[in-house]
């Protein structure tokens, strides 16, 4: 949840990511504001209106001037839970954030104090209060294909040791970044990357990799892949691979999620 000047601005989200850019991307640095909400009983299409009524406009406007790339809101289908909404929005630099930031000021100090009240109202009514987490992410990897549609995100969330984050970037751009450039080569994803935090706000993961892709039956094709990996690969690199792993991440740590992306920019 985003909040502006003690106001709840509800822009919550899965944790990561997704902007708009056809290349891998290093430079600019991609961040992610992202967060988490849950809503009362019943009471998801109230939060949905007040998202369309207080938030999207914004969000569709802060990518029209450029200052961001993108914004999605969706909900988990499978995972540990914690949550029902997920809404994030990803820009340039921290100076990208900043813009973020600054026009949820911009729209708080906008209003009149019937507005303020009805905002209020209206997110109260929906909300349900005290569960919400925030996390700012730092995109390491990033390649994805603008031209084509998505619906679904698949998180995959590591606890890298002290000291190795560098072998857990090599060991994701060395193996998985070629299966992820060839199923995105057939259509099979839309895109690919891995993030870390960038503000450390929660201590149950470190890294997170991530793909798009637009139906559920286009995992099959990623399972394909991988195991097709896997099979191709000798005995020794087999074993190299695992020993590597396990010198890298933390036992017992990792985790996946399926979104569901229910809204997102254009």
């Amino acid at each position: 949840m985003i909040r502006s000047r003690g106001i709840p601005v509800f822009v919550a989200a899965a944790l990561i990511l997704l902007p708009s850019v056809a290349a891998a991307q290093e430079e600019p640095t991609l961040l992610t504001w992202a967060g988490t909400v849950n809503v009362k009983p019943g009471a998801g299409p109230l939060f949905e209106k007040a998202f369309d009524k207080y938030n999207k406009p914004l969000f569709d406007q802060l990518v029209a001037d450029g200052k961001v790339t993108s914004w999605a809101m969706g909900y988990e289908l499978a995972g540990p839970g914690g949550y029902d909404y997920v809404i994030w929005i990803t820009a340039p630099w921290w100076a990208g954030i900043g813009e973020v930031e600054a026009a949820f000021v911009s729209q708080y100090e906008g209003l009149s104090e019937e507005e303020i009240a009805e905002m209020i109202e209206d997110w109260a009514a929906a909300i349900e209060p005290g569960d919400d987490q925030t996390f700012l992410l730092r995109h390491k990897v990033f390649n994805a294909n603008p031209d084509t549609d998505w619906k679904f995100l698949r998180l995959s969330y590591h606890t890298v040791k002290p000291g190795h984050g560098g072998d857990l970037m090599k060991m994701y751009k060395t193996f998985w970044v070629p299966i992820y450039d060839q199923l995105m080569e057939t259509g099979a994803i839309s895109g690919y990357g891995m993030a870390e935090q960038a503000v450390h706000s929660d201590g149950s993961f470190t890294h997170q990799a991530w793909i798009t892709f637009n139906a559920l039956a286009d995992l099959d094709k990623v399972d394909q892949a991988i195991e097709k990996a896997f099979s191709e690969m000798s005995a020794g690199d087999e074993v190299a691979r695992k020993i590597a792993f396990m010198k890298t991440i933390k036992p017992d740590t990792h985790f996946d999620r399926l979104i569901r992306v229910w809204k997102r920019s254009e």
